[in-house]
């Protein structure tokens, strides 16, 4: 189990009501599980997106990229 990995802060991150300052906050988390909530969230502000989508983590990055394509 991964001791950064916190499932309170994914459930927020997946969250339609997540305000989107918060995920932009936490887009630098050490958690690719959190990262990857915040990229899929449709509330993400598009500069978070296009930062996540630089993400060493390739589902993250993926994700953000498809959260990209996806968002007029």
């Amino acid at each position: 189990m991964n001791p950064y990995h916190n499932n309170l802060n994914i459930a927020v991150f997946t969250s339609e009501y997540a305000e989107p300052k918060v995920l932009e906050k936490y887009a630098d988390s050490i958690d690719w599980l959190e990262r990857y909530a915040i990229a899929t969230n449709p509330n993400t502000l598009q500069t978070t997106i296009l930062k996540l989508a630089q993400d060493s983590n390739i589902i993250v990055s993926n994700s953000a990229i498809s959260s990209a394509i996806l968002t007029p």
